[in-house]
């Protein structure tokens, strides 16, 4: 502790130097294990904090500043838009979820390419629906980082994640937002597929960078709705206003 405290430079790079060593054997063993076609034999990740901190918690760590920086480097880039989009699907189903929890109906859930989206409902409580978009945003981003280091929670969250985009297909999706459910069931399902069939492990890393994403999103749209913007539009500055749309 007085090495780093003294040199926090020197302390930092052999962090990352130590994690760097920590992914290339763990990268070979699960490698090994797969050409040997034996699954039993393959060691899962183990992201809690009971025998902190080893390699697996290292490599966490690592990778959730990589994914975060590599989002903020790539924020306005089209590379990014794609997850962009999935985090305002997650926005949109938060404002429907509690809809449905105070027994109020939702006519339709909508996308746009330009980084919006609308939930149109009928009924509920409007005072829990219109935060919900931002507070759901932020949860599910936390949640699918909390559960990526463990196999079944990461499975769970990821199947989720895909019923979630399958149910709100029935509630007259624009074109982006049947493109965007398509592709993102896709994704997840083959991940969860690969995982449990043939290479394991790799949801993990798909679950954490899903949470990620989601989460540095919500943040953006929280920073850009209520603390930047100024024009007073936005829906959470009028709760009460009479109208059946979110946004």
């Amino acid at each position: 502790m007085d090495a780093c405290t003294e040199d926090l430079g020197q302390c930092i790079l052999e962090l990352w130097e130590n994690a760097a060593t920590n992914l290339i054997s763990i990268f070979s063993n699960l490698r090994e294990n797969s050409q040997n076609n034996d699954a039993s034999s393959v060691e899962e990740l183990d992201w809690t904090l009971s025998n902190c901190c080893g390699a697996d918690e290292t490599m966490f760590c690592v990778l959730f500043v990589g994914f975060f920086l590599g989002n903020s480097f790539l924020w306005n880039t089209p590379l990014l838009k794609p997850m962009k989009l999935l985090a305002v699907f997650i926005h949109e189903m938060s404002h429907a979820l509690a809809c449905w929890l105070t027994c109020g109906e939702v006519v339709a859930i909508n996308v746009f390419e330009n980084e919006g989206g609308v939930t149109k409902y009928r009924g509920g409580c409007r005072c829990c629906i219109i935060p919900a978009g931002y507070v759901g945003c932020a949860f599910w981003g936390a949640l699918f980082v909390a559960l990526s280091g463990d196999r079944v929670a990461s499975t769970c969250v990821a199947s989720l994640m895909s019923f979630s985009l399958f149910i709100s297909l029935f509630f007259a999706p624009n074109k982006v937002m049947i493109y965007l459910c398509l592709w993102f069931i896709f994704v997840t399902v083959g991940f969860i597929l690969l995982e449990w069939f043939l290479f394991s492990p790799v949801l993990h890393f798909l679950t954490l960078y899903y949470g990620v994403s989601i989460g540095t999103f919500s943040v953006y749209d929280i920073k850009d709705d209520l603390i930047v913007r100024t024009v007073q539009v936005t829906h959470s500055l009028f709760p009460f206003k009479p109208s059946i749309y979110i946004h």
